[in-house]
């Protein structure tokens, strides 16, 4: 490339080749688009850099620098690389989606196929706005916005004619998903199932949109169907005969039990199938009333009519634990027990006086010392007479 070397230095040059080389500091370097090509014999001479390729310098490189970030050339030589690739690639050979040879970065598309960059799943290429669009919202792949070739992977979608939609066993569409129906629903308009359009499970449609267990069963959420409940039971929440709503003859409801006699306290009902409380003065009884006692509570005795009466004892006695009418104090009219301090009223000729701060009472003719108060009680001192 040096056609003029200076005679006292042999590795400086005066004078390049004009097509190839420039001279610079005694130097011959080639001209920007080209590159330093080596012969054989060590000789060498500057060549234009390849299609697609660029040297933007006078320098001696062996190679020339690729095109990247979106642009190429299509001549030899060039010092730049002018020109667009499609918007899909980052290195391409021409302009077009189909001419790439590696892709940009970008949510909607993949790794190069062939040399065409295409569109990831759940997108296409649309050729009026070049650029990948979003499928229909159940379409995992597709060719375009009408035309689906996969399903997402959304549970409960299904092709039909290039559209996915939400399978009308099972499942319904809310907030742009298939969302799966009520256990018992086969198939449904909403979550509940009283939102059914079909039952499963076991259920039947007993009311417009309703999927309910059949009778003597309930639903199971851990087993997603009907199970039986316990042979006590009518209707029930579950398996055990604790967990019952209302019983078959000849078992009585008590809480949520089904049980073959009630306790003490509480009466069969026929007709409800339940255990229902006595009234408050009855032992044990057939009915609700006071008339249907067995037997009465204590204090109560059960007359010929079959009333439970409160024991009532006559004046100057009083009730004993063994419902035994006792007599009172002789200082005493009425009393609550036995004893000079259980009077309740004072026999003829004696007062009521109160004594030791009001803890004690008693019926006595002796009032020395004492005043009476607003209840006519007389409270002081007690001071007895020898």
């Amino acid at each position: 490339m040096c056609d003029e070397c200076d005679l006292n230095s042999v590795t400086t040059c005066l004078k390049c080749s004009p097509d190839l080389a420039v001279l610079i500091e005694g130097k011959c370097l080639c001209k920007k688009g080209k590159y330093k090509n080596v012969l054989s014999g060590g000789s060498y001479t500057c060549s234009n850099c390849p299609i697609n390729t660029y040297s933007p310098y006078h320098e001696n490189n062996n190679a020339c620098t690729e095109c990247s970030d979106g642009k190429y050339n299509d001549e030899e030589g060039l010092d730049s690389c002018p020109l667009l690739c499609h918007k899909f690639c980052s290195k391409c050979s021409g302009p077009n989606r189909n001419e790439c040879s590696e892709c940009k970065e970008s949510e909607r598309l993949v790794t190069l196929v062939g040399n065409t960059c295409e569109c990831k799943s759940g997108y296409y290429f649309d050729i009026s706005s070049n650029d990948c669009l979003p499928c229909d919202k159940f379409c995992g792949e597709c060719t375009s916005l009408t035309e689906c070739t996969r399903c997402n992977d959304n549970q409960g979608t299904t092709l039909a004619s290039g559209v996915c939609k939400c399978n009308n066993k099972g499942y319904f569409e809310y907030n742009e998903e298939c969302v799966e129906c009520h256990d018992l629903c086969e198939s449904c308009t909403g979550l509940s199932n009283t939102e059914c359009s079909s039952c499963k499970g076991g259920a039947t449609l007993t009311e417009p949109q309703t999927c309910s267990c059949p009778p003597h069963q309930y639903y199971d959420p851990s087993k997603r169907k009907c199970e039986r409940c316990h042979a006590s039971c009518s209707s029930c929440l579950g398996s055990s005969n604790t967990e019952c709503i209302e019983c078959l003859s000849p078992f009585y409801l008590d809480g949520a039990s089904c049980i073959a006699k009630c306790d003490p306290g509480a009466y069969p009902d026929d007709l409800l199938r339940r255990c229902l409380t006595c009234d408050s003065i009855c032992k044990d009884c057939y009915g609700p009333t006071i008339r249907d006692c067995w037997n009465c509570k204590d204090d109560y005795i059960k007359i010929s009519s079959g009333f439970c009466l409160p024991i009532l004892c006559s004046e100057g006695t009083y009730l004993n634990d063994f419902a035994q009418c006792l007599p009172c104090d002789s200082s005493c009219r009425t009393c609550r027990g036995e004893g000079i301090y259980n009077c309740i009223d004072c026999a003829e000729g004696l007062a009521m006086i109160t004594f030791n701060s009001g803890i004690q009472r008693l019926c006595s003719s002796y009032l020395e010392g004492f005043e009476m108060n607003s209840k006519g009680e007389f409270i002081g001192t007690l001071i007895i007479h020898q």
